[in-house]
């Protein structure tokens, strides 16, 4: 993302007491402040990723932390950060929500993933954990009856 410096302070610049989710919320606040965004497919990046398995997920339940976050702070993009919940297969669902209740630890993801084989080194295995720890960083700050939470369990009622 490229803006100008003076857009940049109008917003109020960088916060400083998010993990992760704080280019998303800057990018919030400079579309209050007006400002567009253009894609331009044309445009690449290079990110040299170095992250085991602990790092990643770690940061997967971090973005669900700060998407929390985020939708306490703006209200407004509450359905945006959690509206992919319904776009998730029912078996993930059922595996999450069995993974969570029975609270499963990273030393079980590995065995898990050591008996997954090269299937564990698919990028499906990954998107599951990675959403898997998405969802455990939202349900360890939430608070209880969010609107996104509701709509979770009306999701969750509808599978059973």
């Amino acid at each position: 993302m490229s803006v100008s410096r003076a857009a940049f302070m109008a917003a109020g610049g960088n916060v400083t007491d998010l993990r992760r989710g704080y280019d998303v919320e800057l990018a919030y606040r400079l579309k209050q402040c007006g400002c567009s965004f253009e894609y331009l497919p044309q445009a690449s990046g290079n990110q040299h990723q170095s992250k085991g398995i602990r790092e990643l997920t770690a940061d997967s339940e971090f973005a669900g932390e700060a998407s929390v976050e985020l939708a306490r702070r703006h209200p407004a993009t509450e359905t945006k950060l959690f509206r992919h919940f319904g776009e998730y297969r029912r078996s993930w669902l059922l595996l999450w929500r069995f993974f969570l209740l029975a609270n499963l630890s990273m030393r079980g993801i590995e065995c898990l993933h050591q008996l997954a084989g090269r299937r564990g080194e698919s990028f499906e295995w990954y998107a599951f954990f990675s959403h898997y720890y998405f969802w455990r960083g939202v349900r360890r700050v939430a608070p209880a009856r969010t609107g996104w939470q509701q709509m979770i369990l009306k999701k969750r009622d509808n599978l059973v």
